[in-house]
């Protein structure tokens, strides 16, 4: 207010000062007479003044209210500043807890590594434990093989003794008998003085005429241990076979293979095995194999039941050459584990036919057979044998 009111006086005092220059006080009259002159000028400027004011104050209050903005800003500035702050000690902390869970992460992976080696490890000494266990028990098996083989020669041996025991009473009677009648030859001779006497008749026993008729087996019933007998067999030329019988199992078995001791004399060739070899015989350790073809031809035409040593099977059968003297048949078998011989093929070491392509069994263990390579059992010491159940 106080601009406008000095601004209107120094237009009135120059108005009056430029139509008088004798005095600057105002008459009434001439006071008047400026009213008339400036009213029309002032009045303008006075309400561009009062607009200018209007302004002036709206701007105080615009200015007031920016200040006020402002001052808000700078508080939520402020604000906003710690809470930035506070997000960058946050974002610290989780960086903290980041490395700190790289670290762990990197503890636990090389702990993880650690039992992963170790257990490797125990499960490698595992598998080796477990191969020398097996290992062992192939040993025991074995070893039991072995010993049911000893037990069985044994038993023979006993058997064949007793067979001996009772043919040498036999023939100490006889030479007794023998010797007696000589005595009482002698002693008539003497009681004649010389004189002639009658010769004594001789008694000669006629025998029947031997029979033509080749059988085909062994005899069901036999009073020997052993007898050695020729059979012939459809498809085939006679040949010599060992007939076994005992009061535990009976008579009637034939002894096809007979492998006595640990010995390269079986480690023979594919078609050695199928004609047959070795010296026929009623003694333990004759060794001996009466043939592929042949033992093919008993089984395939009757049927036939096995024994090895402890073993014992209902049915036993081998296919022919054309088959690999593959057995067909293995049922019913009873005794310590028989390992399964069905569809195993004959090997020898010139025809390897175990079915492993990475290595030859009969070449291995130096003698033919159907050989297994499941199963770790071999024998070194046995007599094979079969009998018709007809």
């Amino acid at each position: 207010m106080v601009q406008p009111v000095v601004l209107l006086s120094a237009i009135c005092f120059i108005t009056v000062a430029l139509g008088s220059e004798e005095s600057c006080y105002f008459t009434e009259e001439k006071e008047d007479d400026c009213a008339a002159v400036c009213h029309p000028i002032v009045k303008p400027l006075l309400r561009y003044f009062e607009k200018i004011q209007a302004k002036e104050s709206q701007f105080q209050k615009d200015y007031s209210e920016l200040k006020k903005k402002y001052t808000d800003l700078e508080e939520k500035g402020q604000e906003h500043n710690g809470q930035i702050s506070q997000f960058q000690k946050n974002y610290s902390d989780l960086q903290k807890k980041y490395s700190d869970l790289q670290e762990s992460h990197s503890e636990l992976q090389r702990r993880e590594l650690e039992l992963i080696s170790q257990l490797q490890k125990d499960i490698s000494d595992l598998q080796k434990d477990k191969s020398d266990l097996q290992n062992r028990v192939i040993e025991v098996e074995n070893l039991q093989a072995q010993i049911d083989s000893k037990n069985v020669e044994i038993k023979l041996l006993k058997d064949k003794i007793s067979e001996l025991n009772k043919t040498n009473e036999l023939a100490t009677k006889i030479l007794r008998d023998d010797i007696a009648k000589l005595g009482e030859i002698v002693k008539n001779i003497n009681s004649d003085n010389g004189a002639a006497s009658p010769s004594p008749t001789r008694t000669v026993q006629q025998l029947p005429p031997p029979s033509k008729a080749i059988p085909d087996r062994c005899p069901q019933s036999q009073n020997e241990t052993w007898i050695l007998q020729e059979i012939q067999i459809p498809g085939s030329d006679p040949f010599k076979v060992v007939c076994y019988s005992d009061e535990e199992i009976g008579s009637g078995w034939m002894i096809v293979y007979n492998h006595w001791g640990e010995t390269n004399y079986f480690n023979r060739t594919y078609e050695e095995f199928e004609r047959g070899f070795g010296d026929v015989g009623t003694h333990l350790t004759d060794k001996y194999f009466i043939g592929l073809e042949r033992l093919h031809l008993l089984t395939s035409r009757n049927s036939h039941e096995l024994k090895i040593n402890p073993y014992k099977c209902d049915s036993f059968v081998v296919g022919n050459r054309s088959e690999s003297y593959m057995v067909k048949a293995n049922k019913g078998c009873t005794g310590r584990k028989l390992p399964n011989l069905r569809q195993v093929k004959f090997s020898t070491w010139d025809r390897d036919e175990d079915g492993d392509p990475d290595s030859n069994l009969a070449k291995i263990r130096s003698y033919g057979w159907w050989h297994e390579p499941r199963s770790g059992v071999h024998y070194t010491a046995f007599s094979m044998m079969i009998r018709r159940k007809d």
